[in-house]
């Protein structure tokens, strides 16, 4: 929620309105700064307004009034009021006389009866930040239509200054257009100066936003709810982008509730905001119009109130009568006084009353008194105070003080006092001490940003007054664009034209004039462009007067030249032109600097460190495809202006060569086939295609062969005369350009040559063709001869017939194709090429193998000792190939497990030895060909038996021993010292019988559940494995052994330290004064070795 208690940014307390005026009539806006002594400018169209007889300027304290006289068409439009970084912008429009309504004062106020047509809603916009420049943002209309006066911003709608009664609900609306944007903007919402509302989001605030894809523009909302009078001050809205920032400033009054009992008169008189207008009130009792009460009290005592209020309407006089018995009253605690003064002195009338808010209108005889340099209003808290300086027989009359808003009058009367004198004093004329010979300008040269200081003696009696002035001029500067505060020459001397004089007369500030008896001061702090000019030096008695101008000519670095451009880019350089700056600062310029960065990158390298003179500059020793950005400075005698924009970004990137190998492949009657191969040098970003041209022989005009350009390297020109004589030339292209061509070197002659047809079979196919069954074959034979010969094929001498097998013929060569063989489709193939009487042939023969099938009758014809002979017969399928070999295997009649005897064996017969005695024996055998082995095998029908020979063994009886023995251990654990991280290894060696069961015990507790240890026994040898050690791990690991016979047990420390540490005692808590033990490998052995 906004901070309570903060006050508004703006430097206005009141700002000025937009109004509706009638051709011909005045029209007066009113502004209020916070504090009195603010420097206040007005400005139409971005140009400074000065006193003249179209435009009144008046300054009575913090109040400043700016009046244009005998308003026409022509003075309709925008204009704006600044004070110190405050901007408020507001618009004039003049209609026509018989349309006109009367505008009762400075903030007028509606009047009419609900229904009625209403003047236009007063829209205000404020900028913060800065002081106004041409580059500021523009403000949107309140409709949403109208162009703006400044550049355009990021904004299309900027939020507008809202009211709301408290407890009620408002919405503040801003438009970004989207349709440049890479990435939506980034809006930031704050209260006062730095306090961010997107941290205080909550019940009281909310923050919305959303796209319209269909006018590509972003809607950013702030809602407030539930209003307080905390909320109330000056908010700011800031958009920015990647490269842009924008932002806008209003504010937020909140008004009391008004009690069900009380009369709400601004109801009756409110008029509803104009659509469009950027926010929006949700407050039932609240609109967007306001109302000032002063405007209706001005009307309750003028002459034509009683006309005006018969054309009101009945509600209207009922509620105002209401309004009139319950307004509020003025006590004054100090009423003005009458004054007798004399000649030259001052004359100070002051009153005070109640309240410090109420503002009121001095005047002199019923006229409205408008203050000068001698005449002074202010009002400081509840006094007001009028102060008349060096006063004179005219102002002797009745003078009044009119709060406004209140039915009362405060009066006095001036008598003047005159003063006899009897003797006449000395008296001398004023004049100017300086040295200027004939009264012409002395040019007067200053930097911009130091202090001016003109110390100009003069003299006088009585003493002079002083007045200071700057001439205004409409003359155009060396060309830095229209400025009102150029410096300008007398009429006589010079041809401008001078129209108006700024008189100078503010004793504080940044420029400021300082007067005593024998000189006058006039100073500059921080001197700018705006206060170039012709100042004019006027001293004045009654004597008579004098006057010298003074020329000041502010002197400052250039402004920055427009983005330079690039041309002429090459592989490794480019021309870079820039146009001279649109101001010169005062002072010629010297030369320019020159600089360039990578896209990517934010370092910018300087490229020239002598000036250059010329507005062009040919750049070197660039990188071939990195893209460049440049920007250039222009330097004078005061200094280095800040850099251009950046260039367009752009690549360093040269032609490629000549293409390589250009040659005809092919002629016919009217085509030519050419073919070449790649440039050497393409460029870092590629080809972008080819280009062929051709010309008749002894003419020079080159004609293209194909629209655009072709990626391949070869190409078929169609479409060309017969026994046309050509030339043919080739470009590659890249985004450089075309590079050099390359062309033939002899005319081709467009007619087709009778050629022989040729079968050029491919050295493969000229042996015998072998393919497995099922695999795809495809046979390609080139072949040559013109026009295109006719091809046949023939297998066995019959024609090829069949869905199985295909025949693909083109210009060059013909293929036949079968997408999956068979044994039938083995046999000589025959290809014959034929033109007219001229024909070729070739013969293909294609063998289509397979796997052999499974040898025939097989069988054992002798079995002795531990050897058995065996025979078969070839098998009867070779498979179309050679048979390579048989393959033997045994298999044992109780396991019926295979083993090969015998692999890639060529005999039918074979023996077999090795078997046992007493068992039964089964034999296969598989054959082999190139393919593969059968997948069948042939297989003995009976099993063979071996038979035992001898006498039956009969083993001994022997005694059953014991072996039972209890637990022992052959080789204990060891204490160990591991570093942490490391896997660590406790071995150790246990024998008994029966097998004895192993547990291991750390610090007394089990290991068997702990994933993170291993244990292993093999051959009575027990290891305990731990993974990546830690210290935690350090403690007593036991290994205890039990069987039938009994247990055992050892026990071993084990240490885990860090690297390059000393070794720590161990975890568990046991205090062991042992050093440590190196590493140990166990591999124990007992005396009757380990346990099985």
């Amino acid at each position: 929620m906004p901070e309570p208690g903060k006050k508004p940014v703006s430097a206005f307390s009141k700002k000025p309105r937009s109004v509706e005026v009638a051709a011909s009539s005045p029209a007066v806006f009113e502004a209020e700064t916070e504090r009195s002594g603010v420097k206040v400018r007005w400005q139409r169209g971005g140009s400074d307004i000065s006193a003249s007889d179209k435009y009144g300027l008046a300054a009575e304290g913090t109040r400043h009034t700016l009046t244009v006289r005998d308003v026409g068409p022509a003075d309709q439009g925008p204009y704006a009021v600044i004070a110190g970084s405050s901007k408020v912008k507001f618009d004039l429009k003049v209609i026509e006389a018989e349309k006109a309504e009367p505008v009762p004062g400075p903030a007028p106020a509606p009047t009419e009866a609900p229904g009625g047509s209403g003047e236009a809603l007063a829209s205000t916009t404020e900028e913060e930040g800065g002081s106004p420049s041409p580059k500021g943002s523009s403000s949107a209309a309140p409709d949403g239509s109208g162009a703006s006066d400044d550049p355009i911003g990021l904004f299309i709608m900027r939020p507008q200054d809202g009211e709301v009664t408290a407890g009620g609900s408002i919405t503040f609306s801003a438009r970004v257009a989207g349709a440049s944007l890479l990435k939506p903007p980034t809006v930031k919402w704050f209260k006062g100066k730095w306090v961010d509302l997107s941290s205080k989001v909550g019940q009281h605030l909310q923050l919305h936003n959303s796209y319209d894809r269909t006018s590509k523009v972003y809607l950013f909302e702030l809602h407030i709810t539930d209003a307080q009078t905390t909320f109330a001050g000056g908010y700011r809205c800031e958009v920015s982008t990647k490269d842009k920032f924008d932002s806008c400033n209003f504010s937020l009054t909140v008004h009391e509730a008004i009690g069900p009992g009380d009369l709400d008169l601004r109801s009756a008189f409110r008029r509803t905001s104009l659509a469009g207008s950027g926010r929006r009130i949700s407050d039932s009792h609240e609109d967007a119009g306001t109302l000032d009460f002063s405007s209706l009290l001005k009307k309750r005592y003028s002459p034509a109130r009683a006309q005006e209020e018969q054309t009101r309407p009945c509600v209207g006089k009922a509620l105002l009568c209401k309004w009139r018995d319950t307004e509020k009253k003025l006590e004054v605690y100090q009423s003005i006084a009458d004054l007798t003064v004399g000649a030259k002195d001052q004359a100070v009338f002051k009153c005070e009353v109640s309240d410090e808010n109420v503002r009121g209108v001095w005047l002199k005889n019923g006229k409205e008194l408008v203050p000068d340099s001698r005449v002074k209003a202010s009002h400081v808290g509840r006094v007001h105070k009028l102060t008349i300086d060096d006063v004179t027989p005219a102002d002797e009359a009745d003078y009044s003080f009119v709060p406004e808003g209140f039915a009362c009058n405060l009066s006095a009367k001036l008598h003047f006092m005159e003063v006899k004198i009897d003797f006449v004093p000395r008296q001398e004329p004023p004049k100017i001490h300086l040295d200027c010979p004939g009264r012409k300008p002395d040019t007067i040269v200053v930097v911009a940003g130091n202090k001016l200081r003109l110390d100009v003696p003069i003299s006088g009696d009585p003493a002079p007054t002083v007045i200071w002035q700057k001439t205004l001029t409409q003359k155009n500067k060396v060309p830095a664009g229209p400025s009102l505060d150029a410096p300008g020459e007398d009429a006589g001397d010079s041809d401008e034209w001078v129209f108006d004089k700024k008189l100078l007369c503010e004793t504080e500030g940044r420029v400021r004039v300082e007067t005593t008896k024998d000189r006058s001061i006039f100073t500059v702090e921080g001197a700018e462009k705006e206060d170039e000019g012709v100042y004019v030096v006027t001293v004045k008695n009654p004597v008579g007067e004098d006057q010298v101008n003074l020329t000041v000519k502010v002197i400052d670095v250039p402004d920055p030249p427009a983005a330079p451009k690039i041309s002429n880019v090459g592989e490794d350089s480019c021309t870079v032109q820039w146009e001279p700056p649109a101001y010169d600062g005062g002072q010629p310029v010297l030369g320019y600097i020159l600089e360039r960065k990578k896209k990517k990158s934010f370092r910018w390298m300087r490229l020239n460190f002598d000036l250059l003179r010329e507005l062009s500059h040919e750049a070197r020793r660039m990188i071939e495809g990195v893209v460049y950005e440049m920007r250039v400075y222009a330097v004078n005698a005061i200094g280095m202006s800040r850099p251009s924009p950046a260039s367009q970004p752009f690549m360093p990137i040269g032609p490629p060569s000549e293409p390589t190998h250009l040659a005809v492949e092919d002629v016919s009657d009217t085509t030519v086939s050419l073919k070449w191969r790649p440039p050497e040098r393409v460029g870092a970003r590629g080809l972008d295609g080819y280009s062929v041209e051709y010309c008749r022989e002894g003419c020079s005009e080159w004609v293209a062969a194909l629209e655009g350009l072709t990626e391949r390297t070869s190409l078929l020109v169609k479409d060309l005369p017969t026994r046309a004589r050509l030339l043919f030339r080739v470009r590659a292209h890249n985004m450089a350009g075309p590079g050099a061509p390359i062309a033939t070197k002899e005319p081709v002659t467009v007619q087709e040559i009778l050629q022989r047809p040729r079968l050029q079979v491919p050295r493969h196919l000229r042996q015998t063709i072998q393919r497995k069954v099922g695999e795809p074959v495809n046979l390609l034979i080139p072949f040559q001869g013109k026009p295109r010969p006719q091809v046949t094929w023939t297998k066995e001498g019959q024609p090829l017939a069949g869905e199985e097998v295909s025949i693909r013929n083109s210009p060059t060569d013909t293929i036949l194709f079968i997408r999956a063989a068979r044994r039938s489709h083995s046999g000589t193939y025959e290809v014959m090429l034929r033109i007219e009487n001229m024909e070729d042939k070739a013969t293909l023969v294609l063998r289509v193998v397979d796997k052999p099938s499974p040898p025939q009758d097989i069988r054992v014809t002798e079995a002795w000792g531990f050897n058995v002979v065996l025979e078969w017969k070839p098998p009867q399928d070779d498979g179309n190939t050679e048979i390579l070999g048989y393959t033997v295997q045994k298999a044992d009649k109780k396991t019926m497990e295979w083993f090969t005897v015998l692999e890639h064996y060529r005999r039918t017969h074979c023996v077999i030895s090795e078997l046992i005695v007493g068992n039964g024996y089964y034999f296969r055998v598989f054959s082999h060909n190139t393919v593969g082995p059968s997948d069948n095998a042939a297989t003995t029908k009976e099993p063979v038996f071996i038979p035992r020979s001898g006498i039956t063994y009969e083993p001994p009886n022997y005694k059953a021993l014991d072996f039972s023995e209890a637990p022992s251990f052959t080789r204990p654990l060891v204490n160990r010292s591991v570093i942490a991280g490391y896997n660590a290894t406790l071995c150790c060696a246990v024998r008994g019988s029966p097998k004895p069961k192993v547990s291991w015990f750390k610090n007394g507790l089990d290991l068997g559940e702990d994933a993170r240890f291993r244990m292993f026994s093999k051959q009575g040898v027990l290891t305990l494995e731990i993974r990546k050690t830690c210290p935690f791990d350090g403690g007593i690991y036991v290994c205890r052994a039990t069987n039938l016979q009994g247990e055992a047990q050892c026990e071993c420390r084990l240490e885990v330290r860090g690297s390059g540490k000393e070794p720590r005692q161990a975890a568990s808590g046991s205090q062991y004064a042992t050093s440590p033990r190196p590493f140990h490998t166990c591999f124990p052995v007992g005396e009757g070795g380990p346990v099985r």
